[in-house]
């Protein structure tokens, strides 16, 4: 076998770092065995109305901005400006425009538009995203984009707008330095500057002749972003585009004079050996990684940059008229970025995923890992989520995925929806192509052809769109005073990540304190925090006397004791007493008692009046929700029952069952790299699920006879099976692997009578 070349790949970056080369024949070869994994009942992806499947927007909901533009209330919620004490949720996806362009022939291309935006109105979403970037270069391009735009609109979906990926229509642009722009722009290069003003004018500012207006001053646009992921690019391009390291140079050190002003000084904060740097011109990018001061420093002079670039593109957006939201800094976890972020963005925005591929983007030679996410807490996943979130204004995901192929794919339909409805997110979107017709080869991200990930998607829209589990009923907030990422060791890493995981008990956010706010929010009128507390680097920041409400007993020498934590909150009546939180043990339940993670055991459950779900191991046995017992699965899986009549689960006469195991490609083969890492060494092409035995009890309407029928991937019924009791509980006995059209994750149970 040939060696495949593996690399390094950070979650956030778009461009895989060199790496070395790998043979993976000398590894444990895996392919999936046919018994086990099955074709699937995925094949026209193309949701039908009226079926279980069917989510639709309501008619009063369309145009959208029928209510007005999208604002930030003064609680710090998205909202109608003609209804600002309603909070709004958007369930957004990404792809939108894939498959509908057809080059030469503008009426095919409406044609697909019109048939791509009804079948995201069927699965219920209510917002698009997608990139300007060379989308300008023709007439035709721009006639299909514009008409997309009328046609989102029509239909009730608004839109979230990157201004620029990577081309601006600068010259000499290649893909290999598509960063390039980005950093260029972070240290304000004029030329570069100027390139991104021309790009951002000619389409902000251009009418639509379907809407009869320019998208600038149109309703439909919620928020734009001004360059994606522009806080990813600068550390990958030090050392893979070296030519570019003197502008950062250059432009770090006038912000080193304009803060030390004497050269002895820098030496006296970065503690420099022997007799000390001699001059401001000796300080190079290869100071950035040294311990200590110079790292902190190098981490605030990038984000007094992004400020400075932020405000330039806000100029820019007032010369064309533009009032909407801005959303910036969605590609890093870092702390430090909440201020650029605090200063400057009126959302909140992340991008994140777990077991994001490492080489690439999910081809041959890639490596994904296998861990649970759910055993890890969420770890960088669901954790750094949580610490990116500002008290006083919406967050919203703007990339997020659980990969394939992690065999724990089925958490995904819990972890990230349950907890982001628990802490109030905006909007909910999954990169990428969660709308297709048609299902294609899986790879690491595809949402719509996976029958897994898009169990995760209708559970996302049950659980968070629809809101079936409930806002947290109180806040805890870290305080971060400006002071403190001017003198914080740690700013430049994610939040210790014990500090972040009291999100799983109760809400969590920053409150900055002596930061400006962006102009476009309003005052804010925030509850306050039930509790405050210190970051765990607090000594330099917190000086005795100051601060007094902010709790500092759970911090100790950078670290945090959030099992501590836990027993304060409970002695202040924040957790109820018979919450079961015991973080010494991985038990973490919310405030609402709706949510449970039990870490150590990768179980979670959600246990809500209209949904019960739970996400488990096959050796966990048996697992009791409310109205819901899951008495074994004979393989790791989400099991979840929901109401579809709006009814409680007990008196509802229809809901779905999801029972969603794990997906993939029938000819995949993998080689086992390490105990909990995957490589893929070929590709398949034929979807197929693992078939799974589920044996569970549903409590549902006394006195009715209820059946059960697999769902085709388009929501229409397959042969009927009859449900009996069991004790007065409704009993489930499946086995997937015999059900005549293959196996499926969707479940319809209807009552008969």
């Amino acid at each position: 076998m040939k060696k495949l070349v593996l690399a390094c790949f950070s979650a956030a970056a778009l461009q895989a770092s060199a790496a070395d080369n790998v043979d993976l024949s000398k590894y444990p070869q895996i392919a999936r065995d046919p018994q086990v994994f099955k074709k699937a009942d995925i094949d026209d992806c193309r949701v039908k109305k009226g079926t279980a499947l069917y989510f639709g927007i309501k008619s009063s909901d369309k145009p959208a901005g029928r209510y007005g533009r999208v604002i930030v209330n003064k609680s710090g919620a998205l909202a109608f400006e003609k209804n600002p004490d309603k909070e709004v949720r958007f369930m957004s996806h990404i792809g939108v425009f894939g498959g509908t362009f057809a080059k030469g022939n503008p009426e095919k291309t409406k044609e697909l538009i019109r048939e791509k935006v009804a079948m995201a109105v069927a699965q219920g979403y209510n917002c698009a995203s997608f990139s300007m970037t060379n989308l300008y270069l023709t007439p035709e391009f721009l006639d299909a984009i514009d008409f997309l735009v009328y046609e989102l609109k029509r239909n009730g979906i608004y839109v979230m707008l990157r201004l620029v990926g990577w081309d601006m229509g600068q010259k000499g642009y290649t893909f290999e330095r598509r960063d390039e722009p980005k950093f260029r722009c972070l240290m304000c290069e004029p030329e570069m500057l100027g390139y991104w003003e021309r790009s951002v004018v000619k389409y902000l500012g251009h009418k639509n002749p379907y809407t009869g207006i320019p998208i600038a001053e149109d309703p439909v646009l919620i928020g734009v972003n001004f360059i994606g992921e522009m806080n990813s690019a600068y550390e990958r391009l030090m050392s893979l585009i070296p030519d570019l390291a003197p502008l950062g140079e250059q432009e770090w050190r006038k912000w080193l004079k304009e803060k030390y002003r004497d050269i002895g000084a820098l030496n006296k904060a970065w503690q420099t050996k022997g007799a000390g740097l001699k001059d401001f011109e000796e300080v190079s990018i290869a100071h950035k990684d040294v311990p200590q001061r110079p790292a902190s420093d190098w981490f605030e002079f990038i984000s007094f940059k992004h400020e400075k670039f932020n405000e330039f593109c806000r100029g820019v957006l007032a010369k064309v008229g533009y009032k909407g939201l801005v959303w910036e800094g969605d590609g890093s976890r870092r702390m430090s970025e909440i201020r650029p972020r605090g200063t400057t963005s009126e959302l909140v925005p992340i991008d994140i995923y777990y077991a994001h591929p490492q080489g690439g983007w999910g081809g041959v030679g890639n490596i994904v890992n296998q861990d649970s996410a759910v055993s890890k807490r969420g770890s960088d996943y669901l954790l750094n989520t949580f610490a990116v979130k500002i008290n006083d204004r919406p967050l919203v995901i703007t990339e997020q995925n659980y990969c394939n192929w992690n065999e724990h794919v089925y958490e995904g339909g819990l972890l990230m929806p349950a907890y982001g409805a628990f802490q109030g997110f905006s909007q909910f979107i999954t990169y990428t192509k969660s709308v297709v017709k048609k299902p294609t080869p899986i790879d690491s991200f595809s949402a719509g052809s996976s029958p897994v990930m898009r169990a995760n998607e209708v559970l996302a829209y049950l659980l968070f769109k629809r809101g079936d589990v409930a806002r947290a009923k109180s806040r805890a907030d870290i305080v971060l005073p400006a002071r403190w990422f001017e003198k914080s060791l740690i700013a430049r890493g994610p939040m210790n990540q014990d500090q972040a995981a009291v999100g799983l008990m109760v809400g969590l956010a920053a409150k900055l304190d002596g930061l400006p706010r962006p102009s476009g929010l309003p005052k804010p009128e925030v509850r306050p925090a039930d509790i405050e507390f210190a970051p765990t680097d607090f000594s330099d920041v917190f000086p005795a006397g100051a601060y007094p409400n902010v709790d500092r007993s759970c911090s100790d020498n950078g670290n945090f004791d959030i099992a501590k934590f836990a027993r304060l909150l409970r002695s202040k009546k924040i957790l109820p007493e018979r919450n079961i939180s015991d973080p010494s043990k991985g038990v973490y339940q919310t405030d609402t008692g709706q949510i449970t993670m039990r870490a150590r055991d990768k179980v979670l459950k959600v246990v809500t009046p209209r949904t019960e779900a739970v996400a488990m191991p096959a050796e966990a046995g048996s697992e009791t929700l409310k109205r819901l017992t899951v008495k074994s699965t004979s393989t790791g899986a989400c099991v979840a029952l929901s109401s579809l009549d709006r009814a409680p689960i007990d008196k509802s006469s229809r809901l779905l069952l999801i029972y969603s195991t794990q997906a993939d490609n029938a000819e995949n083969v993998y080689a086992r790299v390490a105990e909990n890492r995957l490589a893929l060494v070929k590709s398949g092409k034929s979807v197929c699920l693992k078939v799974g035995v589920l044996e569970a009890l549903a409590e549902l309407r006394d006195g009715a006879n209820f059946s059960m029928y697999p769902l085709r991937s388009n929501g229409e019924r397959r042969g009927k099976i009859p449900l009996s009791r069991e004790g007065g509980a409704v009993k489930i006995s499946l086995d997937t692997s015999k059900l005549e059209h293959g196996p499926t994750v969707f479940f319809e149970i209807v009552a008969e009578d």
